[in-house]
């Protein structure tokens, strides 16, 4: 996670907000609450400037295990055209949340990859 893409302290902030909010309207968010205690406990070991997802390693601590893609089979996926990068992930999501009704992203756009969506 480095270069960071998105600091910690900044989503720790975001997800107290959106914690605050639920507890306002009284939406439970029990799923989110245990995200908040690994993102305290990632900023504990002052990790704030670091990656959001870095509290994923707290994880890998506990079950003792470092899943890790040897950097050469990322490239390889990458510019087979198999691997999505986030921005394309996020332009997705964005289009099926603010898509007309009945339209799919077949409709609009073919992705850049080899898969068969």
């Amino acid at each position: 996670y480095d270069p960071p893409g998105f600091a910690l302290r900044l989503a720790h902030k975001d997800l107290a907000l959106a914690l605050e909010l639920a507890r306002e309207v009284g939406v439970p968010m029990q799923v989110a609450q245990l995200a908040m205690k690994e993102f305290e406990a990632a900023l504990e070991r002052g990790w704030g400037e670091r990656d959001s997802r870095t509290p994923m390693l707290l994880q890998e601590e506990r079950a003792g295990v470092s899943p890790r893609v040897p950097p050469e089979k990322l490239k390889e996926a990458r510019e087979s055209g198999s691997l999505l990068e986030a921005s394309e992930v996020a332009n997705v999501v964005t289009f099926m949340l603010t898509r007309q009704r009945g339209m799919t992203i077949r409709d609009v756009v073919m992705l850049p990859t080899n898969f068969d969506l």
